[in-house]
């Protein structure tokens, strides 16, 4: 899997979050980053079908096409 660096800046309460989580699963803060987008794009698939923007079956595809 070809992978990209992303920097990005974050407030201080989100960045204790992430280090207190990354601690609790005993991963690095930036695993914990990639598994939270990971959530985050199932979670925003699931808001668009419950919206009726897309289907079930657009929602499930890896890169859904109102992402691209």
């Amino acid at each position: 899997m070809a992978t990209k660096t992303l920097s990005i800046r974050i407030d201080n309460d989100n960045y204790k979050f992430l280090s207190s989580l990354a601690r609790e699963e005993k991963e690095d803060v930036s695993k914990t980053v990639r598994e939270l987008v990971d959530l985050g794009r199932v979670m925003f698939a699931i808001e668009k079908y419950i919206k009726s923007e897309a289907s079930i079956e657009r929602a499930a595809l890896p890169t859904p096409s109102f992402c691209r």
